[in-house]
């Protein structure tokens, strides 16, 4: 998405000296000004990146993952239903 703003000289000129302070072109720097300003947040990558990478060093297979998710969710609701009065 493009969008045109006019600005002061004075407004221009401060943020060219701070996107070439940064080794940025004027558009990404101010891009990154709006970004930061909006805040929306970490991607999705950058949230699940850190699993992936211990995903990946554990060795485990996925279906074995799978196997133990499997096993504690049934754990979960048998403990659950135990305290609930159902027996199981």
């Amino acid at each position: 998405m493009s969008v045109v703003v006019e600005l002061n000289p004075e407004v221009e000129d401060a943020l060219k000296k701070k996107a070439a302070a940064q080794g940025s072109e004027l558009d990404e720097y101010v891009a990154g000004v709006l970004k930061n300003h909006i805040d929306l947040g970490p991607t999705y990558e950058e949230i699940m990146s850190p699993l992936w990478k211990d995903f990946e060093e554990s060795g485990i297979t996925e279906k074995e993952l799978n196997g133990l998710i499997e096993r504690e969710r049934q754990a979960h609701w048998a403990e659950k239903n135990k305290k609930n009065g159902n027996g199981g």
